[in-house]
């Protein structure tokens, strides 16, 4: 389930090294249902007949090796990682016809390619060149595969993740990435390595490999444990390839201990924003939801900045639970195993949370990297032709400047037919025009819909039952407001696009997110929702807990009047900053530059 990358590079923009250092994620959300990637280096003239992908130069590997690692991750984010539903699936990500790697693209020209790096002569590529005949050139090839298709590959049926091994020896002053720069880099080291999720050991099906395939609190139970169990797996690969680093979120903890024996630093990812970690970390420490008498009763979270309420409802089974349950010492664990961490890096900038960036550094004493938003770092890859193709875009594309409400409550969340009736009925009452992404197929009779809705909405509303380009669809100037279940990505995206939010919190840190959005930022308007629950509890999909009254007043709320105007005017404000941070000079920038510089400097010590 992962493939050790060892890459040898300059000053890589921060999507990039972000992937490269945050893609252990993928070991438990990229779902056997969507595309299974092998990286290796492949021999041009032992696979003429194949006509591979073949450099301009042999020494153009790194250049090359980033546009096609670019154009990997514009396909990863088609996966289920937290922001869009249904995504990967087979209508958005087709069988190859074999594995081969002839599904990838053509490397675009490199700059200055009438300059032969072959022979140093001008005026014909190097391809061209007659000095290159009867010699073997490297070529970097990419070889797709679907967990569905027949002609599965060489790595069996296992679902394949990416973990990166980073060589910091060569930088570079100047960042224009041109091929004379790259021929200075050290040679690019490919290998291949499996890391077989153990379903079998545990008793899951064999393709719930990804937590949106999670069903029951019983496959919960043991897809966590399955987790712990690669622990031999990640060891054989940091003997073997000896990273600079490794990265892997909290639901790794033992990943720290795993570091120490070969005296790799550890950083933590989290996917999360820093006041959620703040407020979880200061619930699970202080228990303040222990000290009230009932589900319903308000609290403090203690030593935040703000005072911020919350009831025992509004938070995780988890954190409730006696300190000998296996959750409890999970989550202890896991902080104890990140004291001992080398840091961690959070997807989000200093501006967005400063008090919280602070606070996580004096009170928890842990370096911290702010990298994000990472969307907006990944301009290119959201011009797919593919998504700009969306039909939705052009529909937006017609209409007025905020107009619009864009709905979509992730990946994991499925509601049931009752509620999904009471969000159409509140979405037609609020008379806003919107697009709301939805997990249903289409059948014949809509039992979740009211009768006559799609017709009565025609022009008015479109239904997304698939994949959606959200990134791009937020972008929209005609989108106005955002219903969204307080997933970390969305929020960003949300903020990086300057959209207002309505926030309808389900389960993980939703609800902590949604304190951040309502009553710390002021960008959004709640829906009143009053109790967490986990994304494999039957009552949601069972029982309609948001009515449609409560929607259409909110919808009303954040698209109309002076409140209205007050939170676009702040949320306008926040997107301005996220676009400074990732620019030249910008914190998040800043804060990845120096990340880089000190992993150098301690592989050199």
């Amino acid at each position: 389930m992962a493939a050790v990358l060892a890459i040898p590079i300059k000053r890589i923009p921060l999507l990039y090294l972000f992937y490269l250092l945050g893609l252990t994620m993928c070991i438990f959300k990229c779902s056997r249902k969507e595309k299974t990637i092998a990286l290796s280096t492949v021999n041009e003239v032992d696979e003429k007949e194949k006509e591979p992908e073949v450099l301009e130069d042999s020494l153009d590997e790194i250049a090359y090796l980033t546009k096609q690692f670019d154009k990997l991750l514009r396909k990863r984010r088609s996966f289920p990682v937290g922001r869009y539903p249904s995504r990967g699936s087979a209508s958005r990500n087709p069988k190859p016809s074999d594995t081969t790697g002839d599904r990838t693209p053509k490397p675009k020209t490199f700059q200055k390619s009438d300059k032969c790096y072959e022979c140093g002569g001008v005026g014909h590529r190097s391809v061209e060149c007659p000095s290159r005949k009867n010699k073997s050139h490297k070529a970097f090839k990419v070889s797709w595969s679907d967990s569905n298709s027949e002609q599965f590959s060489d790595h069996d049926d296992e679902n394949i993740a990416l973990v990166a091994s980073i060589e910091l020896d060569e930088f570079f002053e100047d960042d224009d990435c041109d091929i004379s720069m790259h021929n200075k880099c050290s040679r690019l080291v490919s290998a291949s390595k499996s890391i077989k999720f153990p379903t079998a050991e545990v008793g899951l099906p064999q393709e719930c490999e990804s937590a949106d395939m999670i069903t029951t609190p019983e496959m919960e139970g043991k897809f966590f444990r399955a987790i712990r169990k690669l622990e031999p797996q990640l060891e054989q690969i940091l003997d073997q390839h000896r990273p600079h680093c490794l990265v892997a979120d909290l639901f790794f903890p033992w990943a720290t201990d795993v570091a120490a024996k070969f005296g790799i630093p550890r950083l933590y990812f989290h996917a999360t924003g820093l006041f959620s970690m703040c407020a979880a970390i200061s619930v699970v420490i202080h228990k303040p939801h222990k000290r009230v008498l009932s589900e319903t009763e308000s609290f403090v979270i203690p030593g935040l900045s703000d005072e911020v309420k919350m009831t025992r409802n509004q938070i995780a089974d988890a954190f409730k639970l006696d300190d000998e349950a296996e959750a409890s010492k999970f989550w202890i664990t896991a902080i104890e195993c990140e004291k001992r961490s080398y840091g961690a890096i959070f997807n989000t900038f200093y501006e967005l949370e400063p008090d919280y960036a602070d606070h996580y550094k004096k009170v928890y004493g842990m370096k911290t990297w702010h990298i994000g938003p990472v969307s907006l770092a990944d301009k290119e890859a959201e011009d797919m032709a593919t998504a700009e193709q969306h039909q939705c875009l052009k529909w937006l594309d017609s209409k007025t400047p905020n107009s619009v409400v864009y709905v979509c409550f992730g990946s994991q969340t499925i509601f049931a037919d009752s509620q999904l009736l009471e969000i159409a009925a509140g979405l037609e009452a609020s008379r806003q025009d919107f697009i709301w992404v939805v997990k249903k197929e289409r059948k014949e009779i809509e039992e979740w819909l009211p009768e006559g809705f799609e017709k009565r909405m025609q022009g008015k509303g479109l239904i997304i039952r698939d994949w959606a380009p959200q990134v791009l669809i937020l972008q929209r100037k005609a989108v106005g407001a955002f219903l969204s279940h307080c997933g970390w990505n969305s929020i960003l995206e949300a903020v990086s696009a300057g959209i207002p939010m309505i926030t309808w919190p389900v389960s993980a840190d939703n609800f902590f997110i949604e304190k951040l959005v309502t009553q710390i930022l002021h960008v959004g308007v709640g829906l009143g929702v009053e109790k967490w629950v986990s994304f494999v509890d039957e009552s949601l999909k069972r029982e309609a807990s948001v009515k449609r009254e409560a929607i259409e007043k909110a919808v009303t709320r954040i698209t109309e009047g002076n409140e209205a105007k007050d939170i676009r005017d702040r949320v306008k404000a926040l997107k301005e900053m996220a676009s400074r941070a990732v620019d030249e000079g910008g914190s998040s920038l800043s804060d990845l530059n120096a990340l880089i510089e000190e992993l150098r400097t301690l592989n050199r010590s």
